[in-house]
């Protein structure tokens, strides 16, 4: 008990002399309060079982093995797992020849963001399952070392690993492998797969292989031989910017399971070759009432099911959704002058479809798993197209949107986005997107603080506000900070302000009322009448300005002007800018250090960002 209170193991903790055992199992495993250790000089050599050594040491941050070699182990699995704090592993080195055991090495270790150091020889390795499972920073990871050739067992090996972009696999030797089980399972941030290189012909399950790869745009699968393969369940299943599956090297039997293969929002084409006879699979619900049709037919519908891609095949043929009631082209992300955070979606309606319909063509918003949605019917751009805009909170920069085509009653097409999503598109593109790196940057660290402060994730319900966000403390008004109180009214007092998230940013402004009856006042704001709200606490009302205001804008002030409706000479103005609330609320105690005023600071950064990018323009 008392050595699982070790908080640092240092360099000097080792010498030449120090000798780890043959049965490493466990070695610090439950060290919670462990944060470095540093092995350099320790002679590893002789180690057998280095499994679980670290298991559970869920404070550790970093782990030194310079100079070490684990050169007997027959096993390392799980040697990191719950290691949940860790963000750097230095000269992991394992170069026995008799190593057959690493799963789950680095299994639940949710902070490492890259793996570059590895030497591992695994020439007898066969189970990598959940090698690198849960790891959710992970975006970089170097195999170049690892040799696959006795591999049997791929599951799970990269579950969960949301952050991770790019992977290069094309040394993997895959001829011995049986399971694919959910392999890039969860793996939200991959954009392209290059698979080419696998050989998949001793494979039986691919159950769940890519699901939930939201991102996944573009994987090359043409070097697969499913003939062995009896599980396709789920494979695809949410891949939801996945519009282009080429399947012309599989093989899928009568008797093999499909059940939501391809089950997903963006399918719009499919390519099957010699080896599928018939394909039917739920693509998505309640979409694609016009059926597929044959690329090379385009007039005539091979697939009238209803919701169900149902397809009966010879040959290679590639089918594609119908699009005679018009397809979605692009979404993108919206920071406007008018106000809005959103997302943006561009549709192109066909000139055979008559003005009713294109009067009634509508885009329908709603969030993965949530009950609530919207309706935007569709505007014209002036060139051709159409579009619809929808407003994003601050806090949901990471919520799947769900969006449908709908003409009249019948929706036509599908698309799922995230604007976190996209704006990793952006991030990852610095050479066209030169001039926009920064505002994105700040616009998904004010999301993320936003996220932070409502304790709010991604699957999380709620019914939308007026306000579409929640207010904050309000600020103490002094001099000091570019704003002086305004003069009271006799029964009407300035009691202070806040500001309110949505996908832009409201400013309230609070007035006490002492005595009287607040219908006898008049509050203009910006040259409009408005109405004040009880705020729930007694004799307190407010009013808001800049409704969604522009990040470009919250310099701007707003004027407030407060008169008894009977004494229209007597009256309580002045001019206040969101910003100068955002000053105010750095300098008070109230706010300082709590999560609130972390979103007040990534949104001034991000107004100073969005007022320069608009500037250029």
């Amino acid at each position: 008990p008392c050595a699982r209170a070790v908080s640092y193991i240092k360099t000097d903790f080792f010498d030449r002399l120090t000798v780890l055992p043959e049965d490493s199992y466990y070695m610090f495993g439950g060290f919670t309060k462990l944060k470095y250790a540093d092995l350099t000089g320790a002679d590893c050599s002789k180690v057998n079982r280095a499994n679980c050594m670290f298991y559970n040491c869920t404070s550790l941050e970093k782990v030194v093995l310079t100079g070490t070699d684990f050169s007997s182990a027959t096993t390392i699995s799980d040697m990191f797992y719950g290691c949940r704090s860790l963000k750097e592993v230095v000269d992991l080195t394992v170069t026995s020849p008799n190593l057959e055991y690493l799963d789950g090495l680095f299994n639940d270790c949710f902070l490492l963001p890259r793996i570059d150091n590895l030497k591992l020889n695994t020439a007898k390795v066969k189970n990598f399952a959940k090698m690198f499972y849960d790891c959710y920073s992970l975006y970089s990871v170097d195999l170049s070392h690892i040799s696959t050739e006795n591999a049997t067992s791929l599951v799970r090996m990269f579950d969960f690993c949301y952050s991770l972009r790019d992977i290069d696999l094309s040394g993997f030797n895959t001829q011995n492998v049986r399971g694919m089980v959910s392999m890039f399972g969860n793996c939200h941030s991959l954009v392209s797969l290059d698979l080419s290189s696998f050989d998949t012909s001793n494979v039986i399950s691919m159950e769940d292989m890519f699901s939930c790869c939201f991102s996944l745009e573009n994987v090359d699968l043409s070097s697969f031989d499913t003939a062995n393969c009896t599980d396709f369940s789920h494979m695809f299943s949410s891949c939801y910017s996945l519009r282009d599956v080429d399947l012309s090297s599989f093989t899928i039997s009568d008797t093999a399971q499909t059940n939501y293969m391809l089950y997903g929002w963006s399918l719009r084409k499919v390519t099957l070759g010699d080896g599928i006879s018939s394909l039917s699979e739920n693509v998505s619900s309640d979409y694609a009432p016009y059926g597929w049709v044959n690329e090379n037919d385009p007039n005539t519908v091979v697939s009238t099911a209803g919701t169900k891609l149902a397809l009966n095949n010879s040959g290679v043929n590639t089918y594609i959704k119908n699009p005679c009631k018009g397809k979605m082209d692009d979404i993108s992300i919206t920071i406007n002058k008018d106000g809005t955070l959103g997302m943006r979606v561009r549709v192109t309606l066909p000139d055979t479809m008559t003005e009713e319909e294109k009067s009634s063509a509508c885009i329908v918003f709603s969030y993965q798993n949530h009950g609530r949605y919207e309706t935007i019917p569709l505007k014209s751009d002036g060139n051709g197209g159409y579009y619809a805009d929808y407003p994003i909170y601050a806090k949901e920069m990471i919520s799947q949107m769900l969006m449908g085509l709908k003409i009249g009653n019948a929706y036509v097409d599908q698309a799922c986005c995230s604007v976190r999503q996209y704006a990793d598109k952006i991030l990852a593109d610095p050479v066209t997107y030169a001039n926009e790196q920064d505002l994105i940057k700040s616009m998904l660290i004010y999301g993320g603080a936003a996220q932070r402060h409502f304790n709010y994730f991604a699957n999380d319900y709620h019914e939308p506000t007026a306000d579409c966000g929640i207010e904050y403390s309000k600020t103490v008004i002094n001099s000091a900070n570019n704003f002086t109180a305004p003069a009271d009214l006799a029964e009407l007092g300035y009691y202070g302000s806040s500001i309110v998230l949505g996908s832009g940013v409201v400013h309230r402004h609070f007035f006490e009322l002492t005595s009287g009856d607040i219908a006898d006042y008049t509050f203009i704001a910006d040259g409009k009448s408005v109405a004040p709200t009880e705020s729930g606490t007694p004799s307190l009302y407010y009013i808001d300005a800049k409704k969604n205001g522009a990040a470009m804008k919250l310099y701007d002030p707003s004027t407030i002007t407060v008169y008894k409706t009977s004494e229209p000479d007597k009256t309580m103005s002045f001019d206040y800018s969101v910003m100068d609330y955002v000053r105010l609320a750095q300098n008070d105690s109230n706010i300082t250090g709590t999560t609130a005023f972390d979103v007040i600071k990534t949104l001034s950064w991000m107004a100073d960002e969005a007022k320069a990018y608009f500037e250029n323009k």
